[in-house]
């Protein structure tokens, strides 16, 4: 492997510092394996540990494998059961190299799922290190798909707004007929959320032009062009194009037309679409819902929402039925305690009382509604804002008081800091907010701050 050839042995406590220190970790843990049960193996120790998910162990007995004929025992997918989503670049070399090392040649399947999830998490560094590895097997093996891996790849620069990168990589590629449609689709999709209309239907012509047949993620991505420009005659146009493909619109794509439909008011349209779908999915109920509240059609909402709430007394209201919901109870059409009363006359729902104003409570959050937020949270004693509610009225909501905001959520006289890293991202450029938040921050100690994942940059 040119990546693995390319790293000598000593240099792998550069690459990775930690490793040491968790080296001698691993010392006092297998010493008192060694003790209680000496006829266990390192290698049965580490399958053991990956078994029970404790990753973070197995690789401590890992490092201390390393050297030896023991990693021989391991199979490919043991070193695969050792890499996350989120690691780091050095990491990945490290266990690469290993596998290497114990004549466990990585299978184009492993690297091509390793890519796949360093795409979705944007891992784009790790994600280069399993691009080269694949073209390195490419070049070895003519029984590789040309195209393994690439297209995850460009879907991890695009997830990482890289999307020049993928650009540039994709056009390189086109001329050797290197890429699919899936390629294409890769660079469609931020380009989609990102309303930039022209450069998406330019690269849509342009993979067409080359042969290749638009598939269902194409049109769903010019779906969600069309939505997020408020281009919703054009949203609910895509159905139609989709059939005349030959293609079954999603129920993603059908949800989003829904939607469309509710924003023209066209409420008969989007009910009819509703109606196809199977009535015992909890989908159609809330949807149903949306649309009854913005028809303002109370009587009918509240009976949905009872269907809904039935199938399943412990059942936690989405945030799309919340916001609902709090839209219909904002119109007038129902109030808080009607809710409330119906809950609470259901033994089964135990604390269903508090549940219902936390999921009301959350809706008028989501509608940016203080007032509202205020009122379902005098309903329950001792009840207190959750990051949710705190975030969706930063959100929602123009000149938030963030102070009197989050008194109900303090603990022993200190914010979450899971809540102030909420503060610091929606207001990175606010000198007062920040002066406030740096004077919640001095009541926790260091350490607490590294454990609870403080962003000190604001960047959550």
């Amino acid at each position: 492997m040119r990546i693995i050839a390319s790293l000598h042995p000593r240099s792998i406590p550069l690459l990775i510092p930690s490793i040491s220190k968790c080296s001698r970790a691993s010392s006092s843990l297998t010493a008192v394996h060694r003790a209680d049960a000496p006829a266990i193996s390192l290698s049965t120790l580490l399958k053991h540990h990956l078994i029970s998910g404790k990753r973070d162990i197995a690789f401590k007995l890992f490092l201390k494998m390393a050297d030896t004929d023991a990693i021989k025992e391991l199979d490919p997918h043991h070193f695969e059961a050792l890499l996350a989503k989120d690691d780091e670049t050095d990491k990945v070399k490290f266990i690469l190299q290993a596998m290497t090392k114990a004549g466990k040649m990585p299978t184009v399947k492993l690297l091509n799922m390793l890519m796949r999830d360093y795409s979705e998490a944007a891992n784009v560094d790790a994600a280069k290190e399993i691009h080269r590895e694949i073209e390195y097997l490419k070049n070895r093996d003519k029984s590789v798909p040309p195209l393994a891996g690439f297209d995850h790849f460009l879907a991890c620069l695009a997830r990482a707004n890289r999307i020049d990168e993928a650009i540039i990589l994709l056009r390189h590629r086109k001329y050797k007929h290197l890429v699919s449609m899936h390629s294409y689709n890769a660079v469609l999709l931020p380009l989609a959320r990102a309303g930039l209309k022209s450069d998406f239907f330019r690269f849509k012509s342009e993979g067409e032009a080359q042969g290749y047949v638009p598939t269902l993620s194409t049109y769903s991505y010019q779906q969600i062009l069309h939505w997020t420009l408020k281009e919703y005659d054009d949203t609910i146009a895509v159905l139609q194009t989709t059939k005349h493909a030959g293609l079954n619109p999603s129920q993603g794509m059908q949800q989003v037309a829904v939607l469309a439909h509710v924003e023209l008011n066209q409420f008969d349209e989007a009910k009819a679409i509703i109606s196809q779908w199977d009535q015992k999915w909890s989908g159609a109920q809330e949807n149903m819902l949306y649309v009854y509240s913005k028809a303002n059609e109370p009587e009918k909402a509240f009976e949905t929402l009872m269907q809904y709430v039935g199938r399943n007394p412990f059942r936690v209201i989405s945030a799309y039925v919340a916001k609902a919901l709090a839209t219909l109870l904002a119109s007038g059409g129902r109030n808080i305690p009607l809710f409330a009363e119906y809950v609470t006359n259901r033994p089964s729902f135990l604390k269903g009382e508090a549940r219902a104003y936390e999921n009301i409570r959350y809706g008028y959050a989501c509608l940016g509604d203080q007032e509202g937020v205020n009122t379902c949270l005098a309903q329950v004693d001792g009840s207190s804002l959750k990051k949710r509610d705190i975030t969706a009225l930063i959100d929602n909501c123009n000149n938030v008081d963030c102070q009197s905001l989050v008194e109900s959520t303090r603990q022993d006289g200190k914010v979450k800091v899971s809540i102030l890293n909420v503060i610091m991202s929606r207001f990175k450029g606010d000198d007062k907010v920040r002066a406030w938040v740096n004077n919640e921050v001095a009541k926790w100690n260091k350490n607490d701050l590294v454990k609870y994942k403080f962003n000190w940059e604001g960047d959550t």
